[in-house]
């Protein structure tokens, strides 16, 4: 599912902010830490929506945050099952895990507190892990990875997330698997072994994913961002990054180590006069910056190609306008 970067700014809201996000640089170079060593905290999985955070940490629970700063325990699952995937979508979560036998589990729930257990029909032979739940323009898809060598990818795809089935997976395309359409998180052959998984299309030109595996000193699991799919840049936001998600135009990324920590916005726009705008995206990322005088007809002013991080503009129409609002989009 496309994700869609948005802001909107007044010529007077701003105004005081002039040079700040020249001076700031690139927001994935910004983050602050969240959790202040307060438990309980996720390390699993990490999922935004209906205003809330969702998490699973490794002692068999799910959390629940408005802030990400405090979470409560909102259900204990059984001793046998190890949940390790949520997202949500189209009103809906998705919950999912490994259970100690072999077997994966799937729950529902259309408010986060209330779950159902989902359909899974059919069964693969042999054990596997339980990959990132994700919903796509093709519906909900999660790939399952084998638990002993010699087993073959399983894709278990649903079109509700309520009802899923069992495939086995392509290996053809550039990502072992299934490439979807709309991003994939699908294992990506790197040097020395090297894997992106799970990674994700956040707007056109940003993708996200985690570096694990290779034959670096660092940490086991890195975040990485890329502008094309192809070639990853790693990006340093502490130990044994886990999983993140997006809220409110920021990315949240967890680690296995017990972390919470977010990113400046990944798109903004300031303005020191009337027209002169500065341009502050994450790693470059192409942008539509658009300008209104009452706020509901919108035109474009300018298309930012993918570039430098801070980008200044000139609206050459500025000075002929009485007032004039702007906002800054991805495509």
């Amino acid at each position: 599912m496309k994700k869609f970067l948005l802001l909107e700014v007044t010529m007077a809201m701003l105004a005081c902010l002039a040079g700040r996000a020249a001076s700031a640089g690139d927001p994935l170079d910004h983050w602050q830490q969240l959790n202040a060593d307060a438990a309980p905290l996720p390390t699993q999985a990490i999922g935004y929506g209906q205003g809330k955070f969702l998490g699973l940490n490794n002692q068999h629970e799910l959390l629940a945050s408005t802030n990400a700063l405090q979470w409560t325990v909102t259900k204990t699952f059984l001793s046998n099952e190890f949940p390790n995937a949520l997202a949500f979508a189209d009103g809906l979560w998705v919950l999912g895990g490994n259970i100690l036998d072999g077997g994966v589990f799937l729950l529902t729930s259309a408010d986060g507190a209330t779950w159902n257990s989902a359909s899974v029909l059919g069964e693969p032979p042999g054990f596997f892990n339980l990959g990132k739940i994700r919903h796509t323009s093709e519906g909900w898809k999660t790939l399952s990875s084998p638990g002993l060598s010699g087993n073959s990818d399983w894709l278990l795809q649903s079109q509700d997330g309520r009802t899923w089935t069992w495939s086995q997976a392509d290996d053809s395309g550039e990502a072992r698997g299934v490439v979807f359409s709309n991003g994939s998180w699908l294992e990506t052959p790197l040097s020395c072994g090297e894997r992106i998984w799970p990674w994700e299309t956040i707007s056109e030109g940003f993708r996200i994913g985690i570096i694990i595996g290779g034959c670096s000193s660092g940490p086991d699991t890195r975040f990485a961002i890329s502008t094309d799919g192809l070639t990853w840049v790693e990006r340093y936001v502490g130990q044994e990054v886990s999983n993140f998600t997006l809220s409110n135009g920021r990315l949240i990324v967890i680690s296995s180590i017990g972390s919470v920590l977010q990113s400046d916005p990944l798109l903004s726009v300031e303005q020191n006069r009337p027209g002169n705008l500065v341009i502050r995206r994450a790693a470059g990322i192409p942008v539509v910056v658009e300008s209104s005088e009452d706020l509901q007809q919108w035109h474009t002013v300018t298309n930012l190609p993918l570039g430098d991080a801070v980008q200044k503009f000139a609206d050459p129409t500025a000075e002929s306008s009485t007032a004039q609002f702007y906002r800054a989009r991805t495509p």
